[in-house]
């Protein structure tokens, strides 16, 4: 019996062998092809889901643009949200913020002009030039910017302070709302740059604050250190008891330092002047004072502390080329119910300041004429 030796395989079988067929290119495409959809499905689309979700609680005022450094920035910027475009915005730290009533400078220009007039006051606590910019340039890609912004200035602005300004700014709001500006490091910078596509990413780890907001809205109103941010950003305090006034005069006047060692941001000043002038705003710059007793006290403490005060705002006028009203003495009407405390005032003297503001010629015709019409000669 014969025994045929086994034929060997030829190269060109064994490339025959494993050569892929196009089924078997089609079939092994495919499940790659599950595979990647399987990963979208598992982790990109509940992200996407989740981002627009929390696009939905902003759009809605159920939950701030992002958080900050406390709550009362968070319901005073939904809140002009909510509103829309004031036709007056007012911008300052605490001191503008309690001294410039927005609804009777409202009322007022309404009055001045025969038709209504709405105005917010957006004033943030320690806030300083380089925060209002960042407003108003977040306020005018948003189309929220007004046809006249009021900015009042006080002594402590003059101050060249960062610390509370800078963690305002640090926070996801106060970075998203600058574009990232003064963010160091490469991971951070590509952190914020990210936050400012994706809100989920902005309110990441804070399950809480989304878990709140879908049961309650952003409040219009917060309450804090015995000061009440009201709907229209008003900042309400108790006027300060006659019996306490000369104590918490003594107590500022130990905390407070000498003008002489105050730096005005001239800098930032400009930047801000300049980014209102580009949105074809109009700008109305004030000086909101301290409570008369306190300025007179500064005065006697460190002679020339109003003509230093005075040189240091016309530095900010002059190369900004942009004029800081000096509403004038208010000795004349102010009496310590006036005044919250020595540097702020009180509901009853921030309305009568507002109304003393009016009755600046120069102030009045600047914010009318804004308005488009021509002022009222005569005082209210």
């Amino acid at each position: 019996m014969d025994h045929q030796a086994p034929k060997r395989a030829s190269f060109g079988d064994v490339q025959r062998f494993h050569r892929p067929t196009a089924a078997r290119l089609r079939w092994v495409g495919s499940r790659a092809l599950g595979r990647r959809l399987l990963v979208v499905g598992l982790v990109v689309a509940p992200l996407v889901a989740g981002d627009l979700a929390v696009r939905m609680l902003i759009a809605t005022h159920r939950l701030p643009v992002g958080a900050a450094q406390g709550p009362a920035v968070e319901v005073a910027w939904t809140n002009y949200e909510r509103t829309g475009p004031a036709d007056i915005l007012i911008l300052g730290d605490s001191l503008a913020r309690m001294g410039i009533h927005p609804a009777t400078l409202a009322t007022l220009t309404g009055n001045s002009l025969g038709r209504p007039v709405t105005a917010y006051n957006l004033s943030t606590p320690g806030a300083g030039f380089h925060v209002y910019r960042a407003f108003i340039e977040e306020l005018d890609h948003e189309d929220l910017l007004p046809n006249v912004v009021v900015i009042g200035i006080s002594t402590v602005g003059l101050y060249r302070t960062t610390a509370r300004p800078g963690r305002l700014l640090r926070s996801p709001f106060g970075r998203f709302v600058s574009d990232c500006r003064g963010v160091r490091g490469l991971e951070e910078t590509l952190s914020c740059h990210l936050e400012s596509i994706s809100p989920l990413w902005r309110w990441r780890g804070q399950p809480g604050r989304l878990l709140e907001a879908l049961d309650d809205p952003v409040p219009r109103t917060s309450r804090a250190n015995g000061i009440t941010l009201e709907a229209d950003g008003y900042g309400r305090g108790r006027s300060i008891p006659p019996a306490g006034f000369d104590k918490a005069l003594a107590v500022a006047l130990k905390n407070t330092p000498p003008l002489a060692s105050a730096q005005p941001d001239i800098g930032a000043y400009v930047a801000l002047v300049e980014a209102l002038r580009s949105s074809g705003t109009r700008v109305v710059v004030v000086l909101i004072p301290y409570a008369p007793p306190f300025e007179d006290a500064l005065e006697a403490r460190e002679p020339g502390w109003q003509a230093l005060r005075s040189s240091l705002l016309e530095q900010l006028s002059e190369t900004a080329g942009q004029p800081i009203l000096d509403s004038g003495p208010v000795a004349t009407w102010w009496t310590v119910q006036d005044s919250h405390d020595v540097r702020h005032f009180s509901p009853r003297g921030g309305k009568r300041f507002t109304a003393h503001l009016w009755n600046n010629a120069t102030f009045r015709t600047l914010v009318t004429e804004a308005l488009g019409a021509a002022p009222s000669t005569a005082s209210p």
